[in-house]
């Protein structure tokens, strides 16, 4: 349609309507400012003045109805402001949600019920939502939808996911329920897996570890290491459960084959690999006046040895250990290979197969290495006893602590199974 304004009335007629709409446009404009300075005061007479100023903006009645649930606990006139707010915009799942504590204050028991499941159908993968809706569920003691809630914490939020498990196990301690509900995925059941054995619940970490292991995928090695080390130094050893863990980890983690024992059952013992720290690899306690490396070209095997270099008077040990597991009533042969540099002192640094917790039980201890060598043969036979399960490979020095200054490598360390010799 084409306007004529040739004439003088047609361009009058125009010109007033132009002034009437930005007329009224400036005034919506102005309505509008004011109701939000009267919102920004954050008092009721200031929210209903808002609300009156622009009747059609949905988030002055939702503050005003939160402002008379939590600070004049008016649940009447919250109602009635949260209902308008929804009345003006029927999708925003978090009036439902207020709509939801009111009902529950105020013992709707069937109208929060309701409330609770549009707010989660109207934001279905939005954690936060879900997160006020489990817990929502806990009060009513609907546990069943509570943990569904809380697996779409789990599922989508990594900085409540921990917090979700927690407070789902408060609720539930079996877990056999609650593997019902945890998302199956390695990044959930690794967060609950974390949260057992922090607590010391061993017996159902295992549980979790085994419904891991059944998704056949890598694993994080920063709980796989955390949960090791406590099986070991737990007050009853697991070790039977740390082996099964570490060759869980080794093959569902195709780079770490190369940590797996195959005949030698020192892991790393020609330190090839970088040395991991924990596990049934080699791990260091630092200690003060020692430096520990893996050092490049210097070897009696392959390409790497490890280096150790001490200049202090308060060692006791050096700090390098490694934990193998071995049979109860068995002979084995330790082998290893060493090399010296104007090592100094009343006693030098002697190779040792130790119980694991207490280096004073020890099993086998070679002759102190002293001066300078080049590479040399250490080790010799050993037998475990009827409770030996596992023993320690250390480096340690008698008398303990004297004055030592030196340079000691270490390489091509093995223990094998006398019969196998």
């Amino acid at each position: 349609m084409e306007l004529n304004l040739n004439s003088v009335g047609a361009k009058f007629t125009f010109a007033a309507a132009c002034l009437l709409f930005a007329a009224a446009f400036e005034i919506y404009s102005l309505r509008q400012y004011l109701a939000y300075r009267q919102y920004t005061n954050l008092t009721i007479p200031g929210l209903r003045e808002a609300m009156r100023l622009d009747s059609w903006n949905s988030e002055y009645a939702h503050l005003l109805g939160r402002t008379y649930l939590y600070q004049d606990q008016d649940f009447d006139a919250a109602r009635g402001a949260i209902h308008r707010a929804i009345e003006m915009n029927r999708h925003n799942a978090h009036y439902w949600l207020d709509l939801a504590n009111i009902d529950q204050v105020t013992g709707d028991s069937q109208a929060e019920k309701m409330d609770l499941e549009r707010a989660q159908a109207l934001e279905p993968t939005m954690p936060q939502v879900s997160w006020e809706v489990a817990n929502l569920c806990l009060l009513r003691g609907d546990l069943p939808n509570a943990f569904n809630s809380f697996a779409t914490v789990e599922r989508y939020s990594p900085q409540l996911r921990k917090r979700a498990i927690e407070l789902s196990l408060h609720a539930q301690p079996n877990v056999d329920v609650l593997l019902q509900h945890v998302p199956r995925r390695v990044d959930t059941l690794s967060s609950l897996l974390q949260v057992l054995y922090e607590q010391r619940n061993l017996k159902d970490a295992a549980k979790v570890w085994q419904a891991l292991v059944s998704l056949r995928q890598p694993l994080n090695p920063d709980y796989v290491r955390n949960y090791i080390s406590l099986l070991l130094v737990y007050d009853d050893p697991q070790i039977e459960q740390a082996q099964r863990v570490w060759n869980d980890f080794l093959t569902l983690n195709p780079e770490m084959a190369d940590y797996a024992s195959t005949g030698n059952l020192v892991v790393n013992g020609g330190f090839e690999r970088d040395v991991l720290g924990w596990g049934f690899d080699w791990q260091y306690a630092k200690k003060a006046h020692i430096s520990v490396a893996q050092e490049n070209g210097v070897s009696h095997g392959d390409s790497r040895s490890l280096s150790i270099s001490f200049d202090g008077s308060d060692i006791q040990d050096f700090g390098i250990f490694q934990y193998v597991l071995l049979k109860p009533n068995a002979h084995y042969v330790l082998r290893a290979y060493t090399r010296a540099d104007n090592i100094l002192g009343s006693g030098g640094p002697r190779l040792a197969v130790t119980a694991p917790f207490d280096r004073s039980r020890r099993f086998y201890t070679s002759d102190d290495i002293l001066g300078t060598t080049l590479w040399s043969s250490q080790g010799g036979t050993f037998s475990t006893g009827p409770d030996t399960h596992m023993v320690a490979i250390v480096l340690l020095r008698n008398p303990p602590y004297d004055p030592i200054k030196g340079h000691l490598w270490l390489d091509d360390v093995s223990i094998t199974q006398e019969d196998d010799q």
